[in-house]
């Protein structure tokens, strides 16, 4: 959901894809509510991302990349993307948004990582990608920053990873953990790292200041 607008995404349990969001009126007259349901050609994606501003929304399926966007009371379809640029390969296993949500993270399934942004050519708006992150093939999910640009990458055995995608900075916590937890948080200040494995949640202080500077 986006959080500067009241814009919501979901998927239905058929797998319809449906999107409600509140367009501004005349000065003193309540907001309109606008209704919106995706053709059956976007049924069932394995995965949606919504930008905070509502405006772009991610549909996956594979590794083929859908991106909308909205205007004119619907959101219409910017262009699709093959996420494996022709190799087969580096298929898909998520993406995530990057804090700032102006570059997305993809998490392929033989540890690749690669980084797309949203640039202009042409005078048009396309998704290009930029950078790639070696990581080993026993990467479990990543974990972006709430604020900074980098994100933290989690193992199966247990080690945990700090990255910065502007540097070559690389910190590691060596098996921070026994195994990957099923699922990790970062709070808003970035100083505490939640985390919930075999029902119970644990609190691990980051000491991970400027990642940014990399010497």
């Amino acid at each position: 959901a986006s959080t500067q607008t009241p814009t919501i995404v979901w998927q239905t349990r058929s797998g319809k894809v449906k999107a409600r969001w509140q367009e501004k009126s005349a000065l003193g007259v309540a907001p309109t509510t606008i209704d919106f349901s995706f053709s059956a050609g976007f049924d069932a994606p394995q995965q949606m991302l919504l930008t905070p501003d509502g405006e772009t929304l991610y549909l996956r399926d594979g590794s083929e990349l859908i991106v909308l966007t909205k205007a004119a009371q619907k959101f219409t379809v910017r262009e699709v993307i093959d996420l494996t640029q022709g190799d087969k390969k580096h298929s898909v296993r998520t993406i995530d948004l990057l804090a700032g949500a102006y570059s997305l993270l993809v998490t392929h399934n033989d540890g690749r990582v690669s980084q797309w942004f949203d640039t202009l050519q042409n005078d048009k708006r396309t998704l290009t990608h930029i950078r790639d992150f070696k990581l080993a093939s026993e990467l479990k999910y990543l974990l972006p920053d709430s604020h900074r640009k980098g994100f933290y990458s989690f193992y199966t055995n247990g080690t945990l990873q700090s990255h910065y995608t502007t540097s070559e900075k690389l910190v590691l916590f060596k098996r921070a953990y026994k195994q990957a937890p099923a699922m990790a948080a970062m709070s808003n200040n970035e100083r505490y790292l939640i985390t919930w494995n075999d029902d119970s949640l644990k609190v691990a202080e980051v000491d991970n200041s400027y990642p940014e500077v990399s010497l």
